[in-house]
């Protein structure tokens, strides 16, 4: 029998209990999935022939054929084998879960179960699922791609003189692809963005030391009102550090909307990153929750570096240093979830941070250290200025000294009142507000520009999420606008002018082509957040650039026609065309866009 649902993810669940059946039905409802059941094996395997799921919910002790019988005909079939599969059994015995494991399961839920743990691992399978088939599919087009261009490269290797700028083009075109598709190789998953609900309590510096960051913060507001703020640092930095953000992240945004308490959630991180990470790879991780209600501070740190609470007035500094074993080292009976509780008073400021500014060295070797954080609190005279204070430090410190690790500086000020930080809803939320308030800032410099596309990385956060579907378009568009105007023009200098006709554009690609593999100086940030509203929502996109940046006056004051003839200057016209607001400032090297989604369609 089928239980159908908006969702098209599909899942068998195989049990001979009527009310296990039940009970996981009525759960998997909640999270939108269409529910087939089997009361037996055999049933399960003529179920699946007939059409394979997206997931399987497996019992073990079943009559005439074990869950582990089950299993193992699954992964001997070429059909069905790449079926995740997750036990679902009394068995709780260690021996039990191993030869789950070894018999082809991906993960095992222990009955009894709670709703939000088997929700939460069906979520992240299914998700792991299709991210590893949609990087699959791509890869396969890639391949499809390079291998026809390889082929008609070699043919217009062989014509005449006058061809020789298409196969400019084309042989531009063949080592983007190639980027691309390295690009995508290295790419496990969505890279994690850092998410901030706008707290105005919170200041925050990322500096990640490559594309992908090993450390991780995420600020979100729980269900009592207070906040969760979470610091981590997964061993090593780049891509193998920064895998473990996804189930992280996942776990965190999850429970605490359904208002799990620290230790829970740290328990569930801890049992997740323990199955999935190498054994050389962990997460230090230090849990704060700000109980604004009872001022109230709980704290969890797990291997970060101290904790220091500073109050202006006072001239106090309290310190709280790591007793907690990082994340994913042993096994959850073996580890100590005590929270530390402290008062919060009026005019405290928390400053937490990774080690990667405690290690940060100069052109002499000496580490930045506690000293010079120290110093930073003992020299502050105004509190408001503490948090760039330390960054002005950090900086002067180090001067051009070039980074080796990432870095994250964070600081939770209470210099104004609690109940300000922490507003709560007067009203439900309405539908749209679903979607995440989220803020993404990357950097990337002359190196990973020869390499790497970030307009891809970009628009995954959009293509993820079906409400964007309908505006991806204009989305992409205005992303590609706006770092390629920064890229080509601000940092490579080329001059768009010999776009003007078709058969500039081979000229100006080969420019192109010639100035990026050369590329030893200059950098590109971006800054992208996404703010819901009652209708729809906002993209605001900040890129500043390193070069010289240009008279954007006399550009803005020209016509809002875009002239068909033209194959150059309408980049600009486009972008204002499509944005709710376009600015440019300081030299012209930094523009602000603002794109609105959703509220036109609302007022039709």
């Amino acid at each position: 029998m089928d239980y159908e649902s908006d969702s098209k993810s599909i899942i068998l669940v195989v049990d001979d209990e009527p009310l296990n059946l039940k009970i996981l039905i009525e759960i998997l409802k909640t999270n939108n999935h269409i529910v087939r059941t089997a009361v037996d094996g055999k049933r399960a395997l003529k179920n699946i022939e007939n059409s394979a799921p997206d997931l399987i919910l497996l019992d073990i002790e079943m009559p005439d054929m074990s869950g582990y019988e089950v299993c193992e005909a699954l992964k001997k079939n070429e059909n069905t084998k790449k079926i995740p599969v997750i036990f679902i059994s009394s068995l709780n015995e260690l021996i039990d879960k191993v030869k789950a494991f070894n018999v082809g399961a991906i993960d095992y839920i222990t009955k009894p179960f709670e709703a939000e743990e088997v929700l939460a691992r069906v979520t992240t399978h299914l998700n792991l699922k299709r991210i590893n088939e949609e990087l699959k599919r791509k890869n396969l087009i890639l391949q499809k791609e390079i291998t026809e261009h390889k082929k008609t490269q070699k043919k217009l290797v062989d014509t005449n003189e006058e061809l020789k700028d298409v196969l400019s083009q084309l042989a531009f075109r063949k080592r983007e692809l190639e980027q691309e598709q390295e690009f995508a190789k290295n790419i496990f998953n969505n890279i994690i963005n850092p998410s901030f609900i706008d707290f105005s309590n919170i200041k925050y510096l990322i500096s990640p030391m490559s594309i992908f960051n090993g450390d991780l913060l995420l600020v979100t507001k729980n269900l009592a009102g207070g906040q969760y703020i979470i610091l981590g640092d997964f061993t090593g930095h780049g891509l193998k550090a920064a895998v473990g953000a996804i189930p992280v992240s996942d776990l965190i945004y999850a429970m605490s909307a359904k208002g799990f308490p620290i230790e829970k959630i740290l328990l569930e991180i801890n049992n997740k990153l323990h199955k999935i990470l190498p054994t050389d790879v962990f997460f230090c991780c230090c849990f704060i929750e700000i109980d604004s209600k009872r001022n109230k501070l709980n704290i969890w740190n797990g291997g970060m570096p101290d904790v220091f609470i500073y109050n202006h007035q006072n001239k106090k500094i309290r310190t709280i240093k790591s007793n907690h074993l990082p994340l994913g080292i042993i096994k959850k009976d073996k580890y100590d979830w005590s929270i530390e509780t402290l008062d919060i008073c009026q005019d405290d400021q928390i400053v937490l941070y990774s080690d990667g500014v405690l290690e940060y060295t100069n052109s002499k070797n000496e580490m930045f250290g506690y000293d010079n954080l120290d110093k930073c609190f003992a020299n502050n005279k105004d509190p408001f200025k503490l948090f760039d204070e330390i960054q002005e430090r950090l900086k002067n410190f180090c001067l051009d000294n070039p980074q080796k690790d990432d870095i994250t500086l964070v600081e939770i000020s209470f210099l104004e009142p609690l109940k300000q930080i922490t507003p709560q809803k007067t009203h439900p939320p309405e539908p749209s507000k679903s979607l995440m308030q989220w803020k993404l800032v990357m950097e990337f410099n002359s190196v990973v520009l020869r390499i790497a596309d970030p307009i891809p990385m970009l628009m995954q956060l959009v293509l993820e999420k079906p409400e964007f579907e309908k505006y991806k378009g204009d989305i992409y568009t205005i992303l590609t606008e706006l770092l390629t105007n920064s890229l080509d023009h601000g940092i490579l200098g080329l001059d768009s002018k010999l776009k003007q006709s078709p058969d500039g554009f081979a000229l100006y690609f080969n420019n192109r082509l010639q100035a990026l593999s050369s590329l030893d100086k200059g950098w590109l940030k971006i800054d992208m957040e996404h703010i819901p509203m009652d209708v729809g929502g906002k993209f605001i996109f900040k890129i500043e650039d390193s070069g010289p940046g240009f008279d954007y006056n006399e550009v803005l004051s020209r016509s809002t026609e875009i002239d068909p003839l033209l194959f150059s200057g309408r980049g600009i016209i486009l972008l204002r065309s499509l944005c709710h607001k376009l600015s440019y400032k300081g030299k012209g090297n930094t523009v602000e866009a603002v794109y609105v989604w959703g509220l036109a369609d609302h007022q039709e």
